[in-house]
């Protein structure tokens, strides 16, 4: 029973690993938003080469209204990012609470099942010595009368 436990419990793990994953890879995604929304407000390049910068030289700079649409593009990009992280870290969340209640009810189940077997080798113990004394008392009792 416990062997199987240790299985779930690894296997909690490896979910956690992957829900733990999904945030930080919608945080990322939204870092990056928030990123290119900054780039293209300040209308500033990294330096280098990039695609962005070769285009802007081949083709010239985006318009305004272009600018514009871009940004409110963006804008719309970072809401949905944000929603989606609000609900991928909830969800992360009620899996570690649902997975800490079922660590707590084993570790009770434990508890409970340590306490039983011990007590019923107590009782066993005992009966156990009340036989050998029982014996012990026999065998006094015969040697006495010889």
């Amino acid at each position: 029973e416990y062997s199987a436990l240790g299985d779930s419990l690894r296997t909690v793990c490896s979910r956690y690993e992957c829900a733990h994953y999904d945030v930080e890879r919608v945080e990322d995604t939204l870092a990056n938003k928030v990123n290119q929304k900054k780039a293209l407000v300040n209308n500033s390049d990294k330096g280098g080469f990039s695609l962005i910068g070769m285009k802007t030289k081949l083709f010239g700079s985006d318009t305004p209204a272009q600018k514009e649409s871009k940004l409110k593009q963006l804008e719309a990009q970072i809401s949905q990012t944000e929603s989606e992280l609000a609900k991928v870290q909830k969800q992360c969340q009620l899996f570690i609470d649902d997975a800490l209640r079922e660590v707590d009810s084993f570790q009770r189940q434990k508890s409970m099942d340590l306490q039983h077997v011990l007590t019923n080798y107590a009782v066993g113990q005992l009966k156990y010595c009340q036989e050998c004394l029982a014996a012990w008392t026999g065998a006094r009792d015969c040697f006495r009368k010889m």
